[in-house]
């Protein structure tokens, strides 16, 4: 346990499929947060606000995404993501019976959350709310439509065809300390360095599917974007969140923050922030 986890344990899949979860823990909890990471990423990123929330008395439960922690990430299916973080969704109501749960998603677990909350409302026992973290919603730099008519083909001719990603780890976060734990864990071979064409293709094709669907959003939320954000397209978040209706959308903007708003430098305030909306929250559920 490299991450200050209370313990870690292992579920499976349908499929076999093992699903470690790194789980910080408060005595008596009032209230679980599903934790979901990030492309490339691995569920140790979510250290800094579980530890925050464990004080005020939530727990944070987070699940390293299948076909990550190696070096090439890849998905056969993007639904494969979802039904994982259903299944941790059934164990956690099993585990902690009745207990208020709130779905948490940063960059691409952003965008898990949205399709489990879209696809999948009826499976969302006990879940009260979604926080989303620079939701991976559209790219900043748009995929030239070329490109994106050739993803397909090579997802299909060429699954696991290696495409370089951009190496972002200086541009996560202003916080020195977590960049440089960003670069450990990637000699380390937890975060990937490259995805495949199908992984690539998977996410191009949900994201285009979020955006026809999002109108339909029935669940609280809240989001927090960054405004020096290299990955995910801020402006084009703000113009899908303007699709749900108002009163279930909180919404933060933070203009000087790159990708990772939980490990950026003023996190303690956005944390603060969404401490407020989850007590709200269980007051009026």
């Amino acid at each position: 346990m490299e991450f200050s986890e209370d313990r870690v344990e292992t579920i499976y899949a349908i499929d076999g499929e093992p699903i470690m979860l790194h789980i910080w823990e408060p005595d008596t909890p009032q209230g679980i947060l599903l934790g979901i990471h990030g492309g490339l990423a691995h569920a140790g990123d979510y250290v800094t606000p579980a530890l925050f929330f464990k004080e005020k008395g939530f727990g944070m439960v987070a699940p390293d995404l299948r076909g990550h922690k190696q070096p090439k990430v890849d998905i056969k299916k993007f639904d494969l993501y979802v039904r994982d973080m259903l299944d941790v969704l059934d164990w956690i109501n099993r585990k902690y019976p009745n207990l208020p749960i709130f779905v948490v998603g940063h960059s691409m677990g952003g965008l898990i959350a949205t399709v489990m909350g879209l696809k999948y409302p009826t499976r969302l026992h006990n879940v009260k709310g979604f926080i989303l973290s620079s939701p991976y919603f559209r790219n900043v730099v748009p995929v030239p439509k070329v490109m994106e008519a050739l993803s397909g083909v090579f997802a299909t001719l060429l699954p696991k065809m290696k495409v370089p990603a951009e190496d972002f780890i200086d541009v996560l976060t202003h916080d020195e300390e977590i960049t440089k734990r960003h670069h450990e864990d990637e000699r380390k071979g937890l975060r990937g360095k490259f995805v495949t064409a199908r992984w690539a293709h998977r996410i191009l094709s949900t994201q285009k599917w979020v955006e026809k669907q999002i109108h339909e959003w029935k669940f609280p939320l809240f989001v927090v974007v960054a405004g020096q954000d290299k990955l995910a397209d801020t402006e084009f978040t703000e113009q899908l969140l303007q699709r749900i209706k108002p009163d279930l959308v909180r919404l933060r903007i933070e203009p000087e923050n790159y990708h990772e708003n939980f490990n950026e430098l003023n996190r303690e305030e956005i944390y603060q922030d969404i401490s407020e909306w989850l007590e709200k929250q269980l007051k009026d559920s």
